[in-house]
């Protein structure tokens, strides 16, 4: 296995099992301990400092982590160093086979050109079949659009044909219709009519028979009233006849009991008339 896997999953087995790129400490704790690492290394105020900047951990949990961290970063070192190292040996096997590639370009121009020239030659020839295929699928092509074009067109004049048609059976059924209801109103006007005249036919013959009828009864109430009339004129003519036949009784018989009385010689008194 090359030198740069090892380094690399070896540094990579050291981040599993020691808690990451921060020794197992949260990111707050972990940036104040490179704070004060970093302006304290080597002091004696580190670890006064540390324990006064970082309370939840202990004197031997900062010792473990600046251990930690030594060892952190001279396997990130050496993990740098592997990294440039396989560069440098791929930069150099890519310089040999670029080296080894124009070697043998060099020995095969002249093999690299006649496969050219056949290539060109070949790429003519698949252009120009390109190029008559692409003429022949032009006009086909432009022979279909203007046949869909033609089709479009005849569907356009028969929708057109279509809907003149529907517009005429409308504007017939609106025609019928306007005239259904011109003679429904003048049937309806007719027999308002005829129904108006028949009411006032109606009307004055009632009139007429309950004239005819008040006419009647007056001529009976007329009749009535002579007819009274009649018979009190009638009793009138009566009881004056009958009171003009008993005056007439009464001279009568005054006129022959004074007959009587003057040839029986006795005198009637006036008080028994």
């Amino acid at each position: 296995m090359p030198l740069c896997s090892v380094c690399l999953n070896f540094f990579q087995r050291f981040l599993q099992q020691t808690g990451g790129h921060q020794g197992g400490w949260d990111d707050y704790d972990h940036q104040t301990f490179l704070r004060i690492h970093r302006t304290h290394k080597g002091k004696a105020s580190f670890m006064s400092t540390a324990l006064a900047s970082l309370p939840g951990h202990s004197e031997d949990d900062i010792m473990q982590h600046v251990q930690w961290y030594d060892e952190y970063l001279t396997l990130k070192e050496s993990r740098k160093e592997a990294i440039h190292k396989w560069k440098g040996m791929k930069e150099s096997e890519r310089a040999e086979v670029l080296a080894k590639a124009e070697a043998e370009q060099e020995e095969t121009q002249l093999d690299l050109d006649r496969k050219k020239q056949e290539r060109m030659d070949q790429e003519r020839q698949e252009r120009l079949s390109h190029l008559t295929r692409y003429k022949a699928e032009q006009e086909l092509k432009r022979l279909a659009e203007e046949e869909e074009r033609l089709k479009e067109q005849l569907i356009h004049a028969r929708q057109e044909e279509k809907q003149r048609k529907q517009k005429a059976a409308v504007k017939l059924k609106a025609e019928e219709y306007a005239r259904q209801k011109a003679e429904e109103k003048e049937i309806m006007q007719t027999a308002k009519a005829a129904v108006m005249h028949e009411e006032m036919q109606r009307k004055h013959m009632a009139n007429k028979r309950i004239d005819k009828f008040q006419e009647r009864d007056q001529v009976a109430l007329d009749e009535r009233r002579i007819r009274q009339q009649e018979r009190q004129l009638e009793e009138e003519e009566k009881s004056r006849r009958l009171d003009k036949l008993k005056g007439q009784v009464c001279l009568y018989v005054y006129m022959y009991t004074c007959f009587y009385l003057q040839t029986t010689g006795q005198q009637l008194s006036t008080r028994q008339w």
